[in-house]
């Protein structure tokens, strides 16, 4: 018996079904979650790889070329694309549609790995992420006031991001602007050229004078007690004690070529809000997490810290406002276009009865398409509302048949 059939003899029984699927999509409607787009991984991967204070032609040279030569035996790639720049190399890969995205980024890892002993030593280990939309930060928050911003570095790193990491559906928050506390040395050239010493002497004192090695264990019969070694000093002033070298029958330690700071890391990015100097939060969602539902997470955590005396917290940038303002819209369209559909219906037809299935079977049909979304893990995004608007149309077309 086929579905006209069924519609025809059993009626109630059909009634019935049509009723169900309503409530089913209005109980799933406000369960569905909230995004600009679908969720969608393209097969694009990114290498970036940090040396500090190597040149944009020492970057292309001594990295970027040695990373896409490794890469490009990998199968599938499209194209790659390469970005040299001061202490940075950013290779990215692109695979063809039908290659799977993990393998593909694990075959870079591997790739990569394989030719690491050919990076410059001081490199750092290259970092491998696959590019998603869905990586976009979702909301950008300012910290700012009159406190230095050493003082608003501190607190956002050590207090704030770790609040807002402990949020559920938050993946990642990323400090921009900030300056981190950072012990310098200056050094004089005249003294250390009499002294027959260079800037790499003193690197190498660093490393052999200031860190901490296993001291193993002492054992009796009955006990055993580890050993620690704290080499590590434990202020900046102390460093100026540091033996660098031994010349002529004379230890010289930093002072006598310099001294050490307690300052602030190199200052590489600046962050403004109100014209004055702020601390930047960049907050990602999880992958697959509802960014409406996160924003509203964070944004009520935020409205509740309260931040020490001469700082401020501000959310300047909302995805999910956007987001809000632009399924609104789509559902504006959507009812306003079902309802314009039914009159003219009835302005053509002139009939009530017509017009009436007409009316009933376009709210039936879309009210009850949430219950699938929902089912089958979709969100309520751009393209699945146009979707739905689009099939006014056709819903039209088949009630009047």
């Amino acid at each position: 018996m086929r579905l006209p059939e069924i519609s025809i003899k059993r009626p109630v029984f059909m009634t019935m079904v049509g009723i169900a699927l309503i409530i089913f999509g209005l109980v799933a409607y406000p369960r569905m979650a909230l995004d600009l787009f679908p969720e969608v991984n393209f097969p694009v991967v990114n290498i970036t790889t940090k040396l500090v204070g190597a040149s944009p032609e020492v970057m292309e040279l001594d990295v970027t070329d040695v990373i896409e030569e490794a890469v490009n035996t990998i199968g599938g790639v499209k194209t790659i694309t390469s970005r040299s720049m001061e202490e940075y190399s950013i290779v990215t890969v692109e695979f063809y549609l039908e290659r799977d995205v993990d393998q593909a980024a694990q075959d870079v890892r591997d790739k990569v790995a394989a030719v690491r002993n050919r990076l410059p030593q001081d490199s750092e280990p290259s970092v491998i992420e696959k590019i998603s939309p869905s990586d976009q930060p979702i909301l950008w928050i300012a910290l700012w006031g009159d406190r230095s911003v050493r003082d608003m570095t501190h607190y956002a790193d050590k207090v704030l991001k770790r609040d807002i990491e402990k949020i559920s559906g938050v993946g990642s928050v990323t400090i921009s602007g900030g300056r981190e506390r950072q012990v310098r040395f200056w050094l004089d050239g005249e003294k250390m050229a009499a002294a027959a010493l260079t800037s790499e002497d003193v690197k190498l004192a660093l490393g052999v004078e200031h860190k901490e090695v296993p001291g193993g264990r002492i054992e009796n019969r009955s006990n055993e007690y580890l050993v620690k070694t704290k080499g590590e000093y434990a202020t900046p002033e102390a460093f100026n004690d540091m033996v660098i070298a031994y010349r002529h029958g004379k230890l010289i330690t930093l002072k006598d070529i310099g001294y050490a700071e307690d300052g602030l890391e190199d200052e590489r990015s600046i962050t403004r809000f109100n014209g004055k100097t702020a601390v930047g939060l960049e907050v990602k969602r999880q992958s697959g997490e509802n960014t409406v539902a996160v924003a509203d997470r964070v944004k009520a955590a935020v409205a509740s810290i309260e931040p020490p005396s001469g700082m401020k917290l501000e959310v300047t940038f909302d995805q999910s406002v956007y987001i809000r303002r632009s399924i609104e819209d789509v559902e504006v369209a959507l009812w306003l276009g079902g309802v314009l559909a039914v009159l003219i219906i009835f302005v053509f037809l002139r009939s009530v009865r017509s017009t009436l299935i007409s009316a009933v079977a376009l709210p039936t049909s879309v009210i009850a398409t949430f219950a699938f979304i929902q089912a089958f893990g979709f969100t309520l995004n751009m393209m699945t509302m146009l979707a739905l608007s689009l099939s006014i149309g056709i819903l039209i077309d088949d009630a009047i048949v």
